[in-house]
């Protein structure tokens, strides 16, 4: 007994210098508490914020949480999202309003989800989701390389790390060593991911099959039932888009398209004709989703949103003028189901 009490105090001290390395190089790249490290602080900085902010039911605030990728993003950090808001909801609410955006370029459902979870001791008045562009992207890859947990990205590879391991506040070296293992066996060439933005040119010609829609599906449900089990009420909308009929690269490129600033082209998720089924397949699971969970408010934007380069800086991404529909149709789609 002795001896294997010995032998772990041997391999705790043997392991103690290289934990208080990992901490401090986690401290130094990311910012991360050295005594107390958040994983989700990783890959997700701004839950930060939100995460030190008091938000319960009884705080003085309405407060709404944004949980999407950049249109969303960009509607929250509108100069004129809030005072709209706070114009449109007095109805129902004489509170300030607070947005928690949470919504990031390149986020998928699959982000949405890992932050939802990791704000579990907060209380949302409102929670919104607009999500399904850029998980699109996930299906430039082949069949066998396809992973339900999208784990043929580098990204969600290390991010679904954690869904096994809760420990990392205590002990972050496993983690380390398992972040260090994929970036080496990635620059070795032994491990192949998708892109995170442009897609393999020889890869684009799988995006036909949308293999995300399961995926998709799959992640927006757990966000639903999370939300009804904490009594939060949810709007989720179907996604806007729009693509001219003489669209192709080099118009684009030219700034000859029916679009505002022509931010994006359609070609960073995939063949425009891919990306466009994709973005339909995914509005029909968010259609059949509303239907299963009748207790969320369900927003059909895809066809409230007018087209043309009045709203449309992209395929997706809005002009000033595409954000303020778009949370007009937020607001009125809380009062109608209220």
């Amino acid at each position: 007994m002795k001896k294997i009490i010995f032998a772990l105090l041997f391999i705790c001290l043997l392991l103690l210098p290289l934990e208080i390395a990992s901490r401090a190089y986690w401290s130094i790249k990311k910012q991360l508490s050295f005594l107390n490290p958040q994983a989700m602080y990783l890959f997700y900085p701004a839950l930060k914020t939100v995460h030190k902010t008091k938000i319960t039911s009884t705080d003085g605030y309405y407060d709404i949480l944004f949980l999407g990728g950049s249109v969303l993003y960009d509607a929250g950090t509108w100069d004129k999202a809030i005072p709209l808001l706070q114009e449109k909801l007095k109805s129902i609410t004489t509170l300030p309003i607070r947005i928690h955006n949470v919504a990031r370029p390149s986020h998928s459902s699959r982000d949405s989800l890992f932050k939802y979870r990791f704000l579990a001791d907060k209380h949302f008045d409102r929670v919104i989701i607009y999500d399904s562009i850029n998980e699109v992207r996930a299906n430039n890859c082949p069949p066998e390389m396809f992973k339900s947990d999208y784990s043929h990205y580098s990204w969600y590879r290390k991010l679904n790390f954690f869904e096994h391991y809760h420990f990392f506040s205590f002990c972050t070296l496993p983690y380390t060593i398992y972040s260090l293992m994929i970036d080496i066996e990635e620059k070795r060439g032994h491990i192949h991911f998708v892109p995170t933005d442009i897609p393999n040119e020889d890869w684009v010609k799988y995006g036909r099959d949308i293999k995300s829609a399961v995926p998709f599906e799959n992640n927006l449900n757990e966000i639903l039932n999370l939300a009804k089990k904490r009594k939060e009420p949810v709007l989720m909308a179907s996604f806007a888009f729009y693509v001219p009929q003489d669209y192709n690269y080099f118009k684009f490129k030219m700034k000859q398209l029916d679009y505002n600033e022509h931010k994006f082209y359609i070609e960073i998720w995939g063949k425009p004709e891919h990306v466009i089924l994709g973005t339909l397949i995914h509005n029909t699971v968010m259609h059949k989703l509303s239907v299963q969970h009748p207790e969320i408010t369900f927003l059909d934007e895809y066809s409230q949103m007018p087209k043309g380069k009045k709203y449309y800086n992209d395929i997706c991404h809005l002009t000033a003028a595409g954000n303020e529909k778009l949370l007009n149709d937020f607001a009125d789609a809380i009062l109608t189901k209220k």
